[in-house]
């Protein structure tokens, strides 16, 4: 009995980006582009650095303790890409990958925003 490939985790079924210019739908996961982001960040961001020390200042808090929120909020910053409606959009047809589902996400922030201003304007 031929066996079964190991089931992937959740979190390693979701693309964060298509990667076009590779052989067939190669993709970076959104789990390790959300990683490598935050790691740059944690970079950018040392304390020692101008800008960190400016913005610190700027914000009333010690440069660590802004650099560790950014980081935080840097690691979350593609956080809607888990959507499969988002996941329709990338178009990619990979084993084990989330399986989009429902309008691509272009389409219903389209819908959205018409929503949104049909309501303002018949104010």
């Amino acid at each position: 009995m031929p066996s079964r490939p190991p089931r992937l985790p959740a979190y390693h079924r979701y693309a964060g980006k298509a990667l076009p210019r590779q052989s067939e739908d190669a993709c970076h996961l959104l789990a390790w582009h959300s990683l490598d982001v935050a790691a740059v960040g944690w970079h950018l961001l040392a304390p020692e650095r101008p800008l960190t020390q400016q913005l610190a200042a700027r914000l009333s808090i010690e440069t660590e303790s802004l650099r560790r929120l950014m980081v935080f909020l840097l690691g979350l910053h593609d956080l809607g890409k888990f959507s499969r409606a988002f996941q329709e959009v990338l178009k990619l047809s990979l084993d084990g990958m989330a399986t989009p589902q429902g309008d691509a996400f272009e389409r219903q922030i389209s819908r959205s925003v018409a929503r949104g201003w049909a309501y303002h304007v018949g104010r």
